[in-house]
């Protein structure tokens, strides 16, 4: 079994098991490894405590010292989270232990995770550690909860989500037992934030099968953020770039779903809200089928959503007109804005337009020049405001 390592985790790893302590990377980096993915971040887990960690590395931050949490920096200033065994007893919310305690071994510290692929670790000094059977059911390709799925479900309802996304982004399939409690205690998502369940929607929205949540949507557990059991249709949706604003945008589209009422429910960014809405309206219209229909969509978004929008299409529809009419218009410089007029309120201050009308008059002008692109000459433009 051969773990690549990267440098300064394996530095830290050495840190802590040369002043006595074992130390093990965890969970989902051993995971990916396991599948020969290179995985996106490296959490070390170890039996010493915050404090201790803390004196051991130069450049820490206290992210999360009531749990155990310190990130450590290292000279290039790449970062990981190292968390002291510890495990969690009283979860009366739903999502928070209201006690968290730290323990001796890293079996007992494994025990406390969510599914058996995500509770197994490694560290050169100590070799592989997989108590709960992960590695058996990661070559079966199946998810599984550590212990009595019903009791991890009831701790963490994140966990239900959790369990639809790394179906949807591994390709596994679900224990029996571990689908069935999922689904039967999914109401209780309602009492998860909301900025939790939009990172795991998201996530499972950008992943290689995302049809793979719609069983939890059927319960009708979302259907408090405006996603109902009836909003289960991902077709297609895996062809688009994995990226949220194109695959949230087409979610919307195909489920006819209001994009700004789903985007405040899951607390997205007005940005975010704003793209999408602009994406899921175009998905609506008609394609432009010329330079003049083109640049009047540019009139109104910015050109990176029309491109995002562009993206969905052709995997659709033979796009490459509007392609090229698209570097046409940007390398002639065919204006399609206001500021791209050679005219501006100031000039028609300086003509006598009153303040109140500039604005109008300036949208006339533009409206011109994007079907007549050479007008766009201030003599021109002049003339049209006087004649």
């Amino acid at each position: 079994m051969n773990f690549s390592i990267p440098k300064e985790i394996n530095n830290a790893l050495l840190t802590l098991n040369n002043a006595g302590f074992e130390a093990y990377i965890v969970g989902g980096c051993v995971r990916d490894m396991l599948l020969n993915k290179i995985p996106q971040d490296y959490d070390i887990t170890t039996s010493a405590t915050p404090e201790e960690i803390i004196k051991l590395f130069p450049h820490t931050i206290p992210t999360g010292i009531k749990h155990g949490t310190v990130t450590v920096i290292f000279d290039n200033n790449e970062r990981t989270e190292i968390t002291t065994f510890r495990c969690e007893t009283a979860y009366s919310d739903n999502r928070h232990p209201e006690r968290v305690s730290f323990v001796k071994t890293i079996e007992e510290d494994l025990s406390r995770r969510d599914f058996t692929v995500n509770a197994m670790a490694f560290c050169d000094e100590k070799g592989f550690k997989d108590p709960f059977g992960g590695l058996n059911d990661l070559n079966k390709k199946t998810l599984r909860t550590v212990g009595e799925p019903y009791k991890r479900f009831s701790e963490d309802a994140l966990r239900i989500l959790r369990l639809f996304r790394f179906s949807a982004q591994l390709g596994f399939s679900a224990e029996k037992n571990t689908f069935e409690q999922a689904l039967k205690l999914s109401n209780n998502l309602c009492k998860i934030s909301r900025e939790r369940i939009r990172d795991e929607f998201i996530k499972t929205l950008c992943s290689q099968n995302p049809a793979d949540i719609a069983p939890l949507i059927k319960t009708n557990c979302l259907a408090f953020l405006g996603i109902k059991k009836d909003h289960t249709v991902f077709e297609n949706l895996e062809l688009l770039k994995a990226d949220p604003i194109p695959r949230f945008a087409y979610y919307c589209f195909i489920n006819n779903l209001s994009v700004l009422e789903i985007a405040q429910n899951l607390r997205l960014s007005k940005a975010f809200a704003r793209s999408c809405e602009n994406v899921c309206a175009l998905l609506k219209n008609k394609i432009p089928a010329n330079k003049v229909e083109i640049k009047q969509v540019l009139r109104t978004i910015t050109k990176s959503d029309f491109e995002i929008y562009l993206q969905i299409i052709s995997k659709f529809n033979d796009t490459n007109t509007i392609t090229e009419s698209l570097k046409e218009i940007e390398c002639t410089g065919e204006p399609y804005s206001l500021s791209q007029l050679k005219i501006n309120g100031d000039d028609l201050l300086k003509l006598g337009i009153k303040d109140k009308q500039i604005k109008l008059v300036l949208e006339n002008l533009l409206t011109l020049v994007i079907k007549h692109p050479e007008f766009n000459d201030k003599n021109i433009l002049i003339e049209q405001v006087t004649k």
